[in-house]
């Protein structure tokens, strides 16, 4: 989730889907005050962590997509990589990962 836009991560830690004060990603998907109440009830039911990625993280990783694996994914596309990348998510010693990335875009690449 990105660190200008926790709604998700804050709800959870509320008990309950609140409405954050104040947004600052740039990132225009993952850019929301309050989520949906289906989306909090099913990541309450079936996630186990959440992790924050910063604008700047996720703007590295959908480069490195794109230029070393020729993918061209938006921003929020490249958050589970960003999490990935800057070591946000544990994994153990020859554990399988699968990181999803979808959208397409060159936000990436444009600047």
């Amino acid at each position: 989730e990105a660190e200008g836009s926790p709604v998700l991560l804050r709800s959870l830690e509320a008990g309950r889907n609140i409405a954050l004060d104040k947004v600052t990603t740039w990132v225009a998907t993952m850019s929301c005050a309050r989520s949906d109440d289906r989306i909090f009830e099913a990541v309450r039911d079936r996630v186990d962590e959440i992790v924050l990625v910063s604008d700047d993280e996720m703007r590295a990783a959908a480069k490195w997509l794109w230029f070393e694996m020729g993918l061209a994914a938006d921003l929020s596309g490249a958050a589970a990589l960003a999490a990935l990348r800057k070591g946000r998510i544990s994994i153990e010693k020859n554990e399988l990962v699968c990181a999803i990335v979808c959208g397409a875009g060159s936000d990436a690449i444009a600047t």
